[in-house]
């Protein structure tokens, strides 16, 4: 019997659950994915979430700087970010692997580097 039922949970079994889950909180509980799970397709979703959510806040930093633009595309923006990420969560859940443009090619690079791949 495991010590911590929390962790021995059928949910946390699934790589396509856990994949889906590094996308929830954006960098922070792709972080947490990253550090936990040690299965291919949960680190490349958290990766990948990873990258996108730093991607996704230097776009709207920079576009708080532009006066009249930034506000006219900051909702539109946000709509389109937020329709890509919960596709992206659904497709991880349903053990697909959806690469973004750049940012996928990035997190599987990333990864490839990573010394504590199994």
């Amino acid at each position: 019997m495991n010590a911590d039922p929390k962790l021995d949970s059928a949910f946390f079994r699934d790589p396509n659950f856990v994949g889906a889950l590094a996308y929830i909180f954006t960098l922070v509980s792709g972080l947490v994915v990253l550090a936990v799970d040690r299965r291919e397709g949960p680190r490349f979703h958290a990766m990948q979430s990873i990258f996108f959510s730093l991607a996704v806040a230097v776009v709207f930093l920079v576009l708080s700087g532009i006066p009249v633009i930034g506000r006219i595309l900051h909702y539109p923006l946000l709509i389109a970010v937020g329709v890509v990420w919960v596709s992206l969560m659904f497709t991880a859940l349903r053990g697909q692997r959806v690469k973004l443009p750049y940012i996928g090619d990035l997190a599987e690079r990333q990864l490839a580097k990573d010394p504590s791949r199994p």
